[in-house]
């Protein structure tokens, strides 16, 4: 799959002592002596996505001694409009009995923009934007490299933000049930203009009034999912054709995100019904 031109931020993990902009925070319950909880992929764990075998950001189950994981990486400041797509692939490990979870958030401030102070603080990164894996469920995280995309919403207009990568586990670290060890390579950051559409295999979406979820693509979609704001998946389907019509009208009216699977790759849009 190939990239734009038009990327503002595009980033492969060859070195991450040398990354510029980028800001690493660890609020854990017990956040490690030393270091900061991220770490240069490991290969002999599973090799990185593209480029070098460690050339891939990770952390795992050690960011933390106990109870819960709350490890930030902080892209650089960035001018973003509405429509506006960050993407990165992400993995665990094959059969991971230890759940993982990610959350993609963003602060509006800019470089104003305020750290969480604690594990449960999400500091000035109020707007969730996507989660890998919300309900912590063995399974849930990608078991090889796998594209995630979402796209930035709730702007007046061209304004500086911060995008987060949130690590963030309950019950997780040593002596933890959840947590295991997570990848993140090729993190990229596009305008809307320009990108080409078949990037994401022409996909392309629309919901009625009347609860009517349309989706199209050029190749068969394989799968959707739809979450509340609080995490819990409240559609879950397995699809099989290029053009496949689903009705949302049992859903209350509220903000919703829309996960469509395709060919690898999780698309995620947030979505309103009215």
């Amino acid at each position: 799959m190939s990239y734009s031109m038009n990327a503002q931020l595009s980033e492969g993990f060859e070195d991450i002592i040398a990354l510029s902009g980028w800001s690493f925070v660890n609020v854990s319950t017990l956040p490690p002596f030393e270091g900061n909880g991220w770490f240069q992929g490991n290969d002999e764990v599973f090799p990185a996505y593209d480029g070098e075998a460690t050339s891939y950001l990770g952390t795992n189950f050690n960011a933390s001694g106990c109870c819960t994981i709350s490890n930030w990486a902080i892209l650089p400041v960035l001018t973003l409009s509405n429509g506006d797509t960050v993407s990165f692939y992400t993995r665990t490990i094959e059969d991971s009995q230890y759940p993982d979870r990610l959350e993609i958030r963003m602060s509006t401030q800019g470089a104003a923009s305020q750290a969480p102070f604690d594990e449960e603080d999400v500091g000035s990164y109020v707007h969730l934007l996507d989660w890998i894996n919300p309900n912590l469920e063995i399974g849930g995280y990608p078991e090889e490299w796998e594209l995630q995309s979402a796209q930035v919403s709730g702007l007046s207009g061209p304004t500086d933000i911060r995008i987060a990568l949130r690590y963030y586990v309950t019950d997780g670290g040593l002596e933890g049930s959840n947590s295991n060890y997570i990848g993140i390579d090729q993190v990229r950051v596009r305008s809307q203009l320009g990108v080409e559409d078949e990037e994401y295999y022409g996909f392309k979406y629309s919901l009625a009034s009347n609860g009517k979820l349309s989706l199209s693509a050029s190749i068969p979609l394989t799968g959707v999912e739809v979450y509340d704001v609080f995490g819990k998946r409240v559609v879950m389907k397995d699809l099989k054709s290029t053009n496949e019509v689903l009705f949302l009208d049992h859903l209350s009216v509220g903000m919703y995100i829309l996960k469509v699977h395709i060919d690898g790759t999780t698309i995620s849009k947030k979505i309103g019904k009215t």
